[in-house]
């Protein structure tokens, strides 16, 4: 049988693959690497968000599985940047996972997504600068304050980074064949799916949908053909991307087209040259200070080099546009520049080989640029829940951002067990706290209703409790807004503004 038969060819090939690239003691240190991630990032969870932005997402995915639907407008952008997340935890409700759990869920997603991210970005690495570059760019990119975070605690970002990894590195060895158009087409359309999920889960990694061709060009395998299986590896999943969008949502007459949502986004977060400066803190607490400066130095390095400078177009095509994105808008945050800091981690290991003459003194002075990435900023942003610019020093970062996200959480839950019929919230950043321990009150029972903004329960006996919320995004919205519930009888708090 001929399908068989290509079939078990298939097989040996990748077992000859296997063995013929991946020594055991390789496959030991990436054992106990990946053992080691987990134990140390597991040890640091709590039943805790991490910040505002989780919190929204496991409402978006309550009220979606509470109502058997779900519409554009009560999930704002979420639903278009990250359905294939929303539905995937909506999917674990609905099979029973209870609400408190919810958190913890998140989390584990991460951190499994984590580690896989890190050996696929470990094998990729590999194929481009060898095995001790790509040792010390794995280290790098673990020890970045933002992949640090990426993997303690639950958000869409890590595993959409991940599913991109994974994409870079099917289609990397889609090149490695080339020559065999069938089986050249057939690895780049598994490429194409797992960058399909990549957008699905975050949709934004579009923009670092360059490093594909750029991946051909820099393993010296860009022709007419490469090129454009390589653009429709990113062209043809952002489209599937939208039409999943668009068959999982129920549509109202208000809902915007896509190019209504894109004016109005540009309208709440216009792009404005000024906002870089700005927002520098997050770009470079991303990876950490110092490993930001060696990535540039790297960066400068390779490009003045014959041997690294197709390296340096690959790095700087993956990682720059999405910098330049957030970079332009206010609100920018470290996590909106995660995907990009794998490639900075490439350029330093890269740089780290190409300076020393052997594998010792890569070993010795990529410990010293670890080490002081690790104590450049041990205090990071003083407000919030400390991610937005995280400190470097990662071992004692999640603590503080879980003690935050602990604080938050049990006010929230204070507020979901006020028995009132009739309560509210005035208040900023906690909202999204809030809406879930009030959803979570009332889980379980019959006609809850939640739109983005209150939850209602109506009664068997037609009463109805009411847990209203107001975002006062100026102090004279939220005095406005305290008056009007208190002269509708509501019990109301007002909380962080």
């Amino acid at each position: 049988m001929p399908f068989l038969g290509e079939t078990t060819a298939r097989i040996g090939a990748l077992r000859k693959w296997l063995f013929e690239r991946v020594t055991v003691p390789e496959c030991i240190a990436l054992f106990v690497g990946a053992i080691l991630v987990v134990v140390v990032h597991a040890s640091q969870f709590a039943h805790v968000f991490g910040e505002a932005d989780g919190a929204r997402m496991a409402n978006d995915a309550t009220g979606w599985h509470i109502a058997g639907k779900v519409h554009l407008e009560t999930t704002e952008y979420r639903m278009r940047t990250s359905p294939l997340y929303l539905q995937g935890l909506k999917t674990a409700l609905d099979q029973g996972l209870a609400m408190r759990h919810l958190p913890r869920f998140m989390a584990w997603t991460s951190l499994v997504s984590s580690v896989m991210g890190l050996l696929a970005a470990y094998f990729l690495f590999r194929s481009l600068i060898g095995r001790v570059g790509a040792a010390i760019a794995s280290v790098f990119l673990l020890l970045a304050p933002v992949y640090w975070l990426s993997g303690a605690y639950g958000m869409a970002h890590g595993p959409g980074l991940t599913a991109l990894l994974v994409a870079l590195l099917v289609f990397s060895l889609a090149l490695d064949e080339e020559n065999t158009p069938r089986r050249f087409f057939w690895i780049s359309a598994l490429a194409a799916f797992w960058v399909f999920v990549a957008l699905a889960l975050k949709a934004d990694l579009v923009l670092n949908g360059l490093a594909f061709p750029a991946l051909a060009f820099a393993r010296r395998r860009l022709t007419k053909r490469t090129f454009v299986v390589s653009s429709a590896l990113v062209v043809v999943p952002f489209l599937a991307q939208m039409a999943y969008v668009h068959a999982l949502v129920t549509a109202l007459p208000t809902t915007q087209t896509t190019a209504q949502f894109a004016q109005a986004y540009n309208d709440r977060f216009p792009f404005e040259l000024h906002n870089i400066g700005a927002e520098l803190s997050c770009i470079t607490h991303a990876p950490g200070s110092v490993l930001f400066v060696v990535g540039l130095v790297a960066a400068v390095h390779q490009l003045l080099s014959r041997s690294g400078f197709r390296l340096a177009v690959f790095a700087i095509a993956w990682g720059l546009p999405i910098v330049i994105f957030w970079g332009l808008q206010h609100g920018n945050s470290a996590r909106h520049n995660l995907s990009a800091t794998p490639a900075l981690a490439l350029l330093a290991g890269a740089f780290v080989v190409s300076v020393t003459e052997a594998p010792w003194r890569a070993a010795v002075l990529a410990t010293l640029i670890a080490l002081g990435n690790y104590v450049s900023d041990t205090e990071g942003e003083t407000g919030g829940f400390g991610t937005l610019a995280p400190r470097s020093d990662v071992l004692a970062l999640m603590p503080g951002v879980t003690q935050k996200s602990e604080e938050t959480q049990a006010w929230a839950r204070g507020f979901g067990r006020i028995a009132a019929p009739k309560k509210a919230l005035v208040a900023r950043w906690s909202l999204p706290f809030a809406h879930f321990e009030a959803l979570r009150a009332h889980e379980g029972e019959k006609n809850v209703t939640f739109d983005g903004h209150d939850v209602i329960v109506t009664k068997d006996d037609g009463t109805t409790i009411e847990a209203r919320t107001v975002y006062a995004v100026t102090p004279a919205i939220g005095q406005a807004a305290l008056r009007s519930f208190r002269e509708r009888g509501f019990n109301v708090t007002r909380r962080d503004w």
